[in-house]
């Protein structure tokens, strides 16, 4: 039974079903036609989404500077906390030195593919 691709409709679902269909390649180049008005529109998102994460990095930091040493700030239509969070992590790079075997016995390797957009 041959897959079916589905229609890019920016869901997870299609990034999965796509991923997976075109998960191997065969290393070779192909002319690209009829992309450069998406392409020079991608560029454009590309800036206004960086735009604005810069502005939305600014308020953050205004915030941050607000509540100082406070947890929480509100009113009547917001509520803002900016509490503390503890984190336990594997530090892999002293497990790989101390305890290299150890460290390959749990070794997950993946692959995939990277799309990379850039301008000629």
């Amino acid at each position: 039974m041959k897959k079916v691709l589905p229609e890019p409709d920016r869901s997870k679902m299609a990034d999965s079903i796509i991923a997976e269909y075109f998960q191997n390649t065969n290393h070779r180049t192909i002319m690209l036609t009829g992309f450069d008005e998406q392409l020079r529109r991608r560029q454009e998102l590309v800036e206004i989404i960086d735009r604005m994460e810069a502005e939305k990095k600014q308020v953050e930091q205004k915030l941050k500077i607000y509540l100082g040493d406070a947890e929480i700030a509100e009113n009547e239509k917001f509520m803002v906390s900016w509490k503390s969070v503890s984190s336990n992590r594997i530090d892999t790079e002293k497990l790989k030195t101390e305890e290299p075997e150890t460290y390959k016995k749990y070794l997950k390797s993946t692959q995939y593919r990277r799309l990379s957009v850039q301008a000629a």
